[in-house]
């Protein structure tokens, strides 16, 4: 948890540089998609708060967050192989019962597992030939 609060941190510069423009298509590609992938994880906190419609949110959670990975998928075209770890985060949701879970710890923790592999994406991307 508390890795994924720093790497939420470090990431804040990177969102800034990215809407500058100050950096490369690759780094924006992969901003873009933590901004995308953090949305999907917004809903999933959303479903804390609501037992009674868990169900519908999480659903609701899983497609978000497989539509980002296909939108992401095409921009990052050259080192889409690098989206495996993504890929297996939203294999991971849709794994995962949608039963009530009542605190924001657990939501909090979601946020940080989206991130932590979308680091691990940027990660992959850098070190592909041709990455950012």
């Amino acid at each position: 948890d508390l890795l994924g609060t720093v790497a939420s941190a470090l990431l804040v510069p990177a969102y800034a540089l990215a809407l500058a423009g100050e950096v490369g298509p690759a780094a924006r590609t992969l901003t873009l998609m933590t901004v995308l992938f953090w949305a999907g994880s917004v809903v999933r906190v959303r479903s804390q708060f609501r037992e009674r419609t868990n169900r519908r949110f999480h659903l609701l959670s899983l497609a978000v967050h497989l539509v980002c990975l296909g939108v992401a998928a095409g921009w990052a075209a050259p080192y889409g192989w690098a989206l495996v770890p993504s890929a297996l985060h939203a294999a991971w949701i849709a794994a995962r019962p949608p039963g009530p879970e009542p605190t924001l710890r657990v939501g909090l923790r979601e946020i940080g597992h989206g991130v932590g592999f979308v680091i691990l994406v940027a990660l992959l991307a850098h070190l592909a030939p041709g990455g950012a």
